[in-house]
């Protein structure tokens, strides 16, 4: 382009109001995504380990599985929910 354009419009930066907007939107539905998908992740992961206490009473295999869970339960929401967004 010419040089007027190089100047309003620098290299990364984004250009009129109508981008700027979208991407102030696409930005807070990101934000959202995750949110919704590190609480299905919380859900997912506490279930999992309800369900594995609640057999856990008869099962030394179950036993191990609550505690890796229990260990282990931040790493696992973070990846449950990076895969949830992933998939969206």
């Amino acid at each position: 382009g010419s040089p007027y354009e190089e100047s309003v419009c620098n290299e990364g930066s984004i250009c009129g109001s109508d981008s700027a907007f979208y991407r102030q939107t696409e930005e807070h539905s990101m934000a959202e995504t995750l949110s919704v998908a590190l609480r299905v992740a919380e859900e997912a992961i506490d279930e999992a380990i309800s369900k594995a206490e609640v057999d856990a009473s008869t099962q030394q295999e179950k036993k191990n599985e609550v505690l890796y869970l229990r260990e282990h339960r931040g790493e696992l929401v973070e990846e449950l929910a990076k895969t949830i967004v992933e998939k969206v």
